[in-house]
């Protein structure tokens, strides 16, 4: 009896103790996911993405060069600002040749995920669209950031890291 609780207590020290470690290693995969529906009455790309609250927090961070706090906030009106700033740094988005302005129209919290609300105008339905999104590649060397198209009934998807920032999709 005396080593089975040895044994039961060691093991709860040890997966305690592995469970202690640095930001950096808070989640093993660093993956952001988009979807992009265009929207033809709103004249618009409308996009829809999730990151983790303390990602986004050390990338804002990281950005700005000051703390700024997501979690636990309850009007994000006090930081939209910082999140249109970055997210207009952090994409890049032609169709069919024309740049694409990124107004960032809102956030909300669900769970442990900020979920960004993003319009990119477009005057007509795309053809090709290509796409830069380097959000969070400053904070980390392995992040990736996937986004669902559904574009006149097709859908497709395109994978962006540090090194293939950039990826085009043609839907005609």
């Amino acid at each position: 009896m005396k080593y089975l609780i040895l044994i039961v207590t060691s093991s709860l020290v040890l997966f305690t103790l592995s469970r202690k470690h640095t930001k950096q290693n808070d989640h093993k995969y660093y993956l952001s996911v988009s979807n992009v529906a265009y929207k033809q009455k709103a004249s618009a790309l409308q996009m829809t993405s999730r990151f983790f609250i303390d990602d986004m927090e050390d990338a804002l961070q990281d950005r700005f060069g000051k703390e700024v706090k997501l979690d636990g906030i309850k009007d994000l009106k006090t930081v939209n600002f910082y999140l249109e700033k970055y997210f207009q740094s952090k994409i890049e988005a032609t169709v069919d040749g024309k740049e694409l302005t990124v107004n960032v129209l809102g956030a909300e919290f669900i769970d442990d995920q900020i979920v960004l609300y993003i319009e990119l105008p477009v005057t007509k339905m795309p053809e090709t669209i290509k796409m830069k999104f380097t959000a969070l590649f400053e904070v980390f060397d392995d992040q990736k950031n996937m986004v669902h198209y559904k574009i006149n009934d097709k859908r497709k998807s395109m994978v962006m890291t540090k090194e293939r920032p950039q990826e085009t999709l043609t839907f005609s």
